[in-house]
């Protein structure tokens, strides 16, 4: 079995009981839409939950920034639908709730409710956990990432008013249950002829879940496989607050499965879920409750978007399985979905990447962008090629210094890429130069920095780059730094200068190593490290953790 497994949605059946429950969760956020949409039109008639993080809120807040032609035509069809015979066959004994009445329409439909699906079987065992030797602080950081690779407008959603911008946003949930809100981001702006496609290199994270949440004590010995459902909502920027909504609708969803699971299941699935008693949605159990979650959200997309001509772009849910601990591939194949809605279409590639930390990264002794998609990193007696591009480490990596760079040292200090096609690599007093095609010493070295270095400290540096956006190079080390001047090779007069007032944001006393880009360099440091925003000239705000983000290292 692969390591990693996509899920078809198709795949994801109900039974008879199942489909019952889904339905009536489905008519109870819908009956709470009601509610809302005719509070708009007569507040005094038709009050809403007060609390101002409830369901029935978050519905009003939604259609008030709805076009007011709008809002009237969906007050109008409301109305009349509360006497219709439609009604009664859609929502069944929901039928029966009062929208005038001071109780909250979800607490009455609670109420009423009865669950009569019987507990499924107990989940099998699952596999027998990969290969170990890890320790829980090995595993802290172990992740699994949606990542959107490439966007293609096919159709705007309104020509008439310009290009697209696209902004997405939406839900993860975990393994166990917890939902977890992905705030909005941008896309970009989009077109069907100069600005038809996107694709991000490397792909844009979506979301990220932590596979050792909830785990209690090893996570090779915990139940496997493990399931993640990452949903997903496209929308014009000018939105009216959709996907906000849409994670509401979500949560109390989970909630309602949750009533579900505590009867059926009994009360202690029911309070499991999101949390470490949850059985898992890659169990027989878990797999039940996750079908239901998305089978509800699913429909609810669906009815909303009857509400509007110009529909929202509806939500889809993407399901990845880790069936394993520590074994196969990293990346998932490429999944397609076609998004149509708004008037407009658009097309989506996604896939998922497992990320297993090797810890490789804790301390760097240098790296390297070769400026074709591949970075260096050394730390002690090896070195790790890492695709930028595809952003994980390459399979077959760690591998050992002298396997791959022929005469090189162990532990070495810096390394820089010259314009020349020319690596250099520095440890205490002394440089060697690489040629980067053949990744072979030049004859004649190491030699002494004091001698071809001019200004440079004679004794060693920490740290070296080149910032792409002036052209110079800088040597880092212990508080102080040297900007190099590469056309006049010799420091530029002036230096060295301290650090943190010159580099806003890096305030470690001193660095490990430092790579760059066309817009970041990054700073190393044991096993964190800084973004700095070569263009804006400061650093992004907080440390990151290596491993986390670098996945593989």
């Amino acid at each position: 079995m692969d390591d990693l497994t996509l899920i078809d949605q198709k795949d994801m059946k109900l039974d008879a009981s199942q489909q019952a429950a889904a339905e009536h969760i489905k008519n109870m956020v819908l009956l709470a839409a009601d509610r809302a949409v005719l509070h708009t039109a007569n507040p005094n008639k038709y009050p809403v939950d007060a609390a101002a993080d409830s369901l029935e809120q978050a519905f009003v807040g939604y259609f008030k920034k709805r076009p007011a032609t709008k809002l009237k035509a969906l007050q109008t069809k409301t109305l009349a639908s509360l006497t219709s015979t439609e009604r009664a066959h859609r929502l069944g004994t929901l039928a029966a709730v009062d929208l005038a009445a001071a109780k909250p329409v979800f607490d009455q439909a609670l109420t009423a409710l009865h669950w009569l699906t019987p507990a499924p079987p107990a989940p099998p065992p699952g596999p027998p956990p990969g290969p170990s030797g890890q320790t829980a602080a090995d595993d802290a950081n172990a992740a699994i990432r949606c990542r959107i690779r490439k966007v293609t407008c096919v159709d705007r959603t309104d020509p008439d008013i310009g290009d697209d911008d696209m902004i997405v946003g939406g839900t993860i949930t975990n393994d166990k249950g917890k939902v977890t809100k992905i705030g909005s981001m941008t896309l970009g702006e989009f077109n069907e002829d100069d600005r038809k496609a996107k694709r991000y290199t490397p792909p844009k994270v979506f979301a990220t879940a932590n596979l050792a949440a909830g785990v209690s004590g090893s996570l090779a010995a915990s139940s496997w496989p493990k399931a993640y459902l990452a949903t997903i909502v496209l929308c014009e920027e000018d939105n009216g607050g959709f996907p906000d909504l849409l994670n509401k609708i979500l949560e109390t969803i989970t909630k309602a499965v949750g009533s579900w699971a505590a009867e059926t299941l009994g009360a202690a699935a029911g309070a499991a879920i999101g949390t470490a008693l949850f059985p898992g949605l890659g169990t027989a159990v878990g797999a039940a409750i996750g079908a239901l979650i998305t089978w509800i959200f699913g429909s609810i997309v669906s009815f909303i978007k009857s509400w509007w001509e110009d529909d929202p772009l509806p939500a889809f849910t993407s399901t990845c399985k880790v069936n394993h601990y520590r074994t196969g591939a990293v990346s998932t194949a490429i999944q397609h979905w076609d998004i149509k809605g708004q008037g407009g279409e658009y097309k989506v590639e996604l896939d998922w990447q497992v990320n297993w930390p090797t810890h490789f990264a804790d301390k760097l002794d240098a790296t390297i962008n070769l400026g074709n998609g591949k970075a260096y990193f050394f730390a002690g007696s090896q070195y790790a090629r890492y695709d930028l591009d595809e952003d994980r480490i390459d399979e077959g990596y760690p591998k050992a210094i002298s396997a791959g760079w022929p005469g090189l040292w162990n532990n070495i200090d810096a390394g820089v890429m010259w314009p020349n096609g020319k690596i250099y690599f520095f440890k205490g007093d002394e440089y060697v130069r690489f040629d980067a095609t053949t990744k072979k010493m030049d004859a004649g070295y190491p030699k002494k920095i004091k001698s071809a270095w001019k200004g440079l400290w004679a004794d060693g540096i920490e740290a070296a780059m080149i910032d792409p956006t002036n052209g110079k190079a800088y040597f880092f080390k212990g508080s102080q730094y040297i900007r190099y001047n590469i056309k006049a090779d010799h420091a530029d007069a002036g230096y060295p200068l301290p650090i943190g007032p010159n580099w806003h944001g890096v305030t470690w006393p001193k660095i490990d190593t430092v790579l760059t880009s066309s817009l970041y360099a990054y700073f190393f440091r044991g096993d964190s490290y800084i973004r700095y925003n070569l263009l804006l000239d400061k650093a992004d705000s907080g440390v990151r953790k290596t491993d986390y983000h670098w996945p593989g290292l």
